[in-house]
């Protein structure tokens, strides 16, 4: 049978236009919140936290070693990823390499509260394996006792029946294909909606560039990757801005919020320290420059 050749594009012009945008959302807080309350295990409770504070994709637990998470400490105004003897830094998130010695590597940060979810899974792991874990040691296992990785769909699996449990997913009605909330991708949606409602401290322009880096994107466009470079402590800054709405239980978050009264607190006693020094010194140079007005009076009627 000879083929023959049709002009599909003037064809296509007789149908309706097709839409390939997908209308749907992320979680809300309040929905995070219920996926956490139907969690039985810590191990699941941290990859919520972490995927819905820091914007990862399901695909970024593969291959993760616990090398791949560290903390981020703040001393004053400074951001450090390792202390030097005698510093005492506060741990304030933690950053995530992903795809380590890929060409997709990037780093992500998590908030505090996905950090302390990780410290009491830390803490069940050493006790199951009678050791604490080792760099090159699997971050996510399936379980303990064989220590095989827990990989993406292992984990895409979990919560899309944790989704189910917790009443937050219906059947699809008749001409969907899709449901509204991506079960994994509506977490990474929850972050990219606050990190783009975030007032950030740099310009709007280079704050976007900063969370396309934090998403794993390449930059807005081509030359990004380039020209505008910045260290993940560079990137800090902006992510505690937005780091209070990134955290979901109401616990840590008052606690969070307690926590920066007492911080703001304690800044503007030292302000009040240092402006009182400012007043003391200030007086003293007033003083000096009078007894150096009397003395040169007192010298002039000599004179």
């Amino acid at each position: 049978m000879n083929s023959l050749g049709l002009p599909w594009k003037m064809i296509n012009t007789f149908y309706p236009e097709l839409s390939g945008v997908y209308k749907g959302r992320g979680y809300t807080r309040e929905e995070i919140q219920k996926l956490l309350e139907y969690s039985n295990d810590i191990q699941t409770d941290f990859i919520i936290l972490a995927q819905n504070s820091g914007g990862l994709r399901i695909g970024a637990w593969d291959d993760l070693k616990w090398g791949n998470v560290f903390p981020i400490y703040q001393i004053e105004d400074q951001f450090k990823i390792e202390l030097e003897k005698d510093e005492i830094g506060k741990v304030v998130c933690a950053a995530i390499i992903i795809h380590q010695g890929t060409a997709f590597e990037y780093t992500a940060l998590i908030s505090i509260e996905a950090w302390e979810k990780l410290q009491e899974y830390k803490k069940l792991w050493t006790k199951k394996q009678q050791r604490p874990p080792t760099n090159k040691d699997p971050l996510l296992v399936t379980r303990f006792a064989n220590m095989i990785p827990l990989t993406s769909s292992a984990i895409r699996a979990r919560i899309g029946k944790l989704v189910e449990k917790a009443g937050l997913r219906s059947p699809l009605t008749e001409g969907n294909r899709r449901h509204e909330v991506p079960a994994t991708h509506g977490l990474r949606r929850y972050w990219d909606k606050i990190m783009m409602n975030t007032k950030m401290k740099k310009g709007t322009l280079a704050a976007l560039v900063t969370k396309e880096y934090l998403m794993g994107h390449s930059g807005i466009v081509k030359t990004d990757k380039n020209y505008f470079w910045a260290d993940i402590q560079d990137q800090v800054p902006d992510y505690l801005q937005a780091m209070p709405e990134l955290i979901i239980t109401n616990e840590f978050r008052l606690q969070h919020k307690i926590e920066n009264q007492e911080q703001r607190l304690k800044n503007f006693e030292n302000n009040e320290l240092q402006l009182q020094d400012m007043k003391e010194q200030l007086a003293e140079l007033i003083a000096k420059v009078q007894r150096l007005d009397k003395y040169s009076k007192k010298t002039e009627i000599q004179n």
